[in-house]
This record gives C-alpha cells, sequence and structure tokens, in this order.
C-alpha cells in the first residue's frame, strides 16, 4: 500500500445508508497510482459520462498517513482534490490478507460511499478505467 501503486476493486459498494449493492469488479474501484488518485463507481442501467455507465474522478493526493490498529488492521487516510473529484478517503486493509474497504467522503456532500473487495497490485488489478483504459 505504501508503494502508491494499487487498487481496491470493490465487488460490493455500500450507500450512505448501509445498503449493499453487488458491482462488477473491474470497473468499481479506488486506484493510487502514482501521483493520482482514481475513484470510478458503474452501475448496471445508469449511464455515465466515462463511456463504461458510470463516473470516474480523479485528483491528487495529499495528507496522506498510515496507521496500524491494536488487531493490525491497516488504516490509510489520504485527501483528494482535483476537477472532478474533493474527498477524503479511508482504506482499511483486514490484517494478513488483501480484504480491503474504501470510504470516499466528499468535502461538498454528505453522500459518501464505500466500495468493499480486495486491494492489489495495479499491475494485477485487471481493471478498466474511464475511456476503456485496461490494466493488467
Amino acid at each position: 500500500i505504501n508503494d502508491r501503486d494499487w487498487v481496491l476493486r470493490a465487488n460490493t459498494v455500500y450507500t450512505r445508508r448501509g445498503r449493499a449493492i453487488p458491482v462488477t469488479e473491474n470497473v468499481n474501484f479506488i486506484q493510487f497510482k502514482e501521483n493520482t488518485v482514481y475513484v470510478q463507481l458503474s452501475f448496471n442501467g445508469i449511464s455515465g459520462s466515462n463511456g463504461i455507465v458510470g463516473v470516474t474522478l480523479e485528483g491528487t493526493p495529499s495528507d496522506v498517513k498510515y496507521s496500524t490498529d491494536r488487531n493490525g488492521n491497516i488504516m490509510y487516510t489520504f485527501s483528494v482534490n482535483g476537477l472532478s473529484l474533493s474527498a477524503d478517503i479511508t482504506i482499511t486493509l483486514t490484517q494478513n490478507s488483501n480484504d480491503a474497504s474504501g470510504t470516499v467522503y466528499p468535502k461538498l456532500s454528505g453522500n459518501n460511499v464505500t466500495f468493499s473487495g480486495e486491494l492489489i497490485p495495479t499491475s494485477q488489478a485487471d481493471i478498466c478505467r474511464s475511456g476503456f483504459i485496461r490494466y493488467r
């Protein structure tokens, strides 16, 4: 996670009210790649501006902090600012696994969304980002 080249591929997205929505993991993710963060959310049947029926937001990370709780879980927090994204993001990585969740807290609304799935290196992610950019 400290290499800043990872993807949290979500198989479930939780709304701010806790509703669980199963999603396709190769198009629903939080990606931290070098000095850019991408948040992509795509639901079947909902069209968006990113060419894959959803929305892709990007920004530059700042205030990156890393900590470990008493159970060995890793907490990775950072802010993201860009033309289309201004949010605080908290990633929680479960001890001794790739199981992770990432909550996006938009700074201009209370519409938090939590991505739940697996955190892996970008090179192993097999994701499709806006514009049909594919990472394997």
